[in-house]
């Protein structure tokens, strides 16, 4: 696998620490357009971290903007959320994720989880993003779906 070297350094120096896997998770999605390699990366960070809420929510939004197992993209969102909301936020990714679970919830006819999603993940931002989630016109289509 072709990492980022700053990466290879630190992992080798910190080799029981997540947060350089989930770095070379987004590297791998983010520059080197290699979904398949970011979630390997993720899966490795939850090895030495199985409570961590940002990993989960990573590898839900590499598995969504990839298009790569939806069914599993959901259960990573979905814990994400459930461990820390706020984790699905500051990612590039973070507006389509959080489309994705409210689609999902109202495929399902849940209103009331897709109303939760609007309105806890609504204030978060994308990264590089000066207005929360809330102020985007996807948000605001699917605000309009939910009774």
């Amino acid at each position: 696998m072709s990492t980022y070297p700053f990466l290879q350094k630190h992992a080798k120096l910190y080799a029981g620490n997540g947060w350089t896997f989930l770095a070379d998770a987004a590297y791998q999605l983010r520059v080197k357009h290699k979904p398949e390699s970011a979630i390997k990366s993720a899966d490795k960070a939850l090895i030495l971290n199985p409570g961590n809420a940002k990993v989960y929510a990573v590898r839900g939004m590499i598995r969504v903007v990839s298009e790569l197992s939806p069914d599993d993209a959901l259960e990573d969102l979905t814990r994400a959320f459930e461990l820390a909301p706020k984790s699905l936020g500051d990612e590039p990714e973070t507006l389509q994720a959080i489309c994705f679970l409210v689609e999902k919830a109202l495929e399902s006819e849940d209103q009331a989880k897709a109303r939760t999603y609007l309105e806890v993940l609504g204030e978060l931002k994308a990264f590089q993003s000066d207005l929360p989630v809330k102020e985007s016109a996807e948000h605001k289509k699917l605000s309009e779906r939910i009774r």
